[in-house]
């Protein structure tokens, strides 16, 4: 029998608008549990729904420390993929070739959100990123769309050094607002 690792994860209760569809973290929870290279559960507004403890050692800053014990999280916007990407100090350093990574998450984000005008928490969002981060600001003025793909991704991890993967991002046909995303070590 296989050791599963233990899952590290954050509710999403709370984390979307009232009214707004929201994936279930709850659902994920084996599946990301069963996987060895580091995955994470986006939801709709990019918060981390669930990860693996690979993906919490990969990204220390925004998956791992901060995370209490049980591994919740106090508030769900301090896991948003968008405001670690834009906002953490220390994500350039971490991310290879940022500022590129940077306009394409700007990007696909633009692309996911395309239909949600009216949402409340996605108008917040956007606007505390562009009062906030320049680099969104300016990412977001340009209207660059793209879908969230795969490809590769590199980091440098402070203790490991360069680390590559390729990611694989995959749409849950019963949430199809949320993301897996798989990084497979190269």
């Amino acid at each position: 029998m296989r050791h599963q690792p233990d899952l590290v994860h954050l509710d999403g209760a709370g984390a979307h608008a009232p009214g707004a569809a929201q994936a279930d973290a709850g659902q994920f929870h084996e599946l990301v549990r069963a996987m060895r290279s580091p995955a994470y559960v986006l939801g709709r507004h990019w918060d981390a729904l669930a990860w693996n403890p690979p993906a919490a050692a990969l990204f220390r800053d925004w998956l791992g420390p901060r995370a209490s014990r049980s591994g919740i999280a106090a508030a769900p916007q301090e896991r948003n993929l968008l405001r670690y990407v834009f906002l953490d100090p220390g994500a350039p350093a971490f991310i290879l070739d940022w500022e590129e990574r940077a306009r394409r998450l700007a990007a696909e984000y633009r692309a996911d959100s395309a239909n949600w005008r009216g949402d409340a928490q996605h108008r917040k969002l956007v606007d505390e990123l562009c009062g906030a981060s320049p680099a969104f600001a300016a990412a977001w003025r340009s209207q660059r769309v793209l879908a969230r793909e795969g490809g590769m991704r590199s980091f440098s991890h402070p203790q490991r050094g360069r680390c590559e993967y390729r990611q694989f991002t995959l749409r849950p046909a019963q949430q199809p607002e949320a993301k897996l995303i798989v990084l497979h070590p190269l």
